[in-house]
Order: structure tokens, then C-alpha cells, then sequence
């Protein structure tokens, strides 16, 4: 403990004593960097937004990999097994689909109104697709057929 108190009564500043012959680094001189300073690079994104709308273009190609889906199909999934929202699962539209599977599962808690609703949505949604009034699927691209 007097080791202690003897250095807080020798030395008043808060850093230890340095070893001897120890200089500290005098920094004077500002640092300046020789080619002009910093400059982040020029990104800028293809599809930069332009304030408009989307327009949706009829000749559009599905991206390289990427497997065009049938509007028949997914019609034919909405009559099937659209309560369980099969057809946006394979159409892309996971959180539509998603929704309704909670419909119809969880929905006969409140009263069994859940797949009612659930039957009333997909039907509407395979008339819509039988119609061709939904032109792209989940993801923007057009129907194979």
C-alpha cells in the first residue's frame, strides 16, 4: 500500500511515470494525405428509381435460371388447394401465402370464419388467373402461358 500512496504523492499527473530515457512522440505536423484525400467510389445502382411508375413490358424475359411459371397451373392449384395457399406459394407471393394458411388452420378458432374466408380468396384469386388479369407472377415475370 505505500508503494501506492508514495507514487499519487511523487507524481500528480494520472499516467504512470515514464521509463527513462523514454520520449513521447511529438505529433506537430497534421497528417496530409498525398492524392487529395479520400473519395468513395462512384456506385451507382442499374435500376436507379426515376419517380415513375413501373411499366410493365410484354417482352420481358425471365432472368437466365429462373423457371417461368404456368397462369393455367397456378389457376388449377388455387381451385385444388388454394385454402392451404399452395398457389402463391409456387407463384412466388410467400406472405400472401402464408396468410392464408394461417386462415385456414388457425381460422377454426374464430367460429370456423378462417377457411371460409381462405375458399372465398383463393377462388377469387383462380378466377383472376383463369381470366389473365394478374399478367406477371410473385416476382415480375410474365406466365409461360
Amino acid at each position: 500500500m505505500s508503494d501506492h500512496n508514495d507514487f499519487n504523492r511523487n507524481n500528480t499527473a494520472d499516467t504512470p511515470p515514464e521509463p527513462n530515457g523514454y520520449q513521447p512522440p511529438q505529433y506537430t505536423q497534421q497528417y496530409t494525405n498525398q492524392t487529395g484525400g479520400y473519395r468513395p467510389p462512384n456506385y451507382t445502382h442499374p435500376y436507379e428509381p426515376t419517380g415513375e411508375p413501373p411499366v410493365y413490358n410484354p417482352m420481358y424475359t425471365a432472368p437466365i435460371g429462373y423457371p417461368q411459371k404456368s397462369r393455367i397451373a397456378a389457376a388449377l392449384l388455387a381451385f385444388m388447394f388454394g385454402t392451404f395457399g399452395v398457389h402463391n406459394f409456387y407463384l412466388g407471393n410467400t406472405g400472401r401465402a402464408v396468410t392464408q394458411l394461417l386462415f385456414s388452420t388457425l381460422g377454426i378458432i374464430f367460429l370456423g370464419l378462417g377457411p371460409i374466408v381462405s375458399l372465398v380468396w383463393c377462388w377469387y384469386e383462380g378466377i383472376q388467373l383463369f381470366r389473365d388479369a394478374v399478367p406477371t407472377d410473385g416476382h415480375g415475370v410474365p406466365f409461360i402461358d
